[in-house]
């Protein structure tokens, strides 16, 4: 994903922080966390430029969301409970493919940062994540946590198991995710509608066509 595309992925990840604060009943931080995105909750959700990292950084700070907290926000911006995509299952070649290709699907909250699919397994895969010139917080490892479980989720599957081994937050040089998944029941399936339905629907929440089109260019390359 280019620098934009991962800056338009930043309106997402604010606007899931606004929704898990609400639901959990947290206003005074929500309320910080809109006044740090600037304070238009209307202009957050609908607007078309670009956040930059500094701006949902802020949020984040402002907030200070328990860990729990953040995984929730990552599974929101790709889990099908937000999406509608629990009719996207594998016949677009599964996980392992799209964990490959991670640093082309996921939002990054800095774009100067990296994802590198450091070994791929028959369902798992560990994923390092180097810092960018804005460094990492523990609340965006929480919100990696949560979008590297949920990508099982895009092909029908259940969420993946994911542990930080190590943590550039608490002084690592990159952060590394270990990923557990379930493997693909069924194959075959027809891949370009279900790649044309990722597209849409991860457009459709607010990644917009930079993200949707990478997902469905990064599942068929591999």
């Amino acid at each position: 994903m280019d620098a934009s595309g991962a800056r338009r992925g930043n309106r997402a990840l604010a606007v899931g922080l606004l929704d898990a604060l609400g639901a959990a009943g947290l206003g005074e931080a929500r309320a910080r966390a809109l006044a740090a995105a600037g304070g238009d909750e209307t202009a957050l959700r609908t607007g078309r430029d670009e956040l930059p990292a500094a701006t949902v950084m802020a949020a984040f700070a402002a907030a200070s969301p328990e860990r729990t907290l953040c995984r929730s926000v990552g599974r929101s911006v790709l889990g099908p409970e937000r999406q509608g995509l629990a009719l996207l299952t594998g016949g677009v070649g599964g996980p392992e493919k799209a964990y490959r290709r991670i640093d082309q699907l996921l939002p990054k909250e800095d774009p100067t940062g990296a994802y590198r699919a450091a070994e791929i397994t028959g369902g798992g895969a560990r994923v390092v994540y180097a810092p960018g010139e804005h460094g990492v917080t523990a609340a965006f490892c929480g919100v990696r946590e949560g979008m590297l479980a949920a990508i099982p989720q895009l092909f029908g599957l259940p969420a993946g198991q994911v542990r930080e081994s190590l943590c550039a937050a608490r002084g690592a040089p990159h952060c590394v995710y270990e990923v557990r998944f379930a493997r693909v029941p069924r194959a075959g399936l027809i891949a370009g509608g279900a790649l044309g339905a990722a597209a849409g629907l991860l457009a459709a929440v607010g990644l917009g066509a930079s993200l949707g089109g990478a997902l469905a260019a990064a599942l068929l390359a591999a």
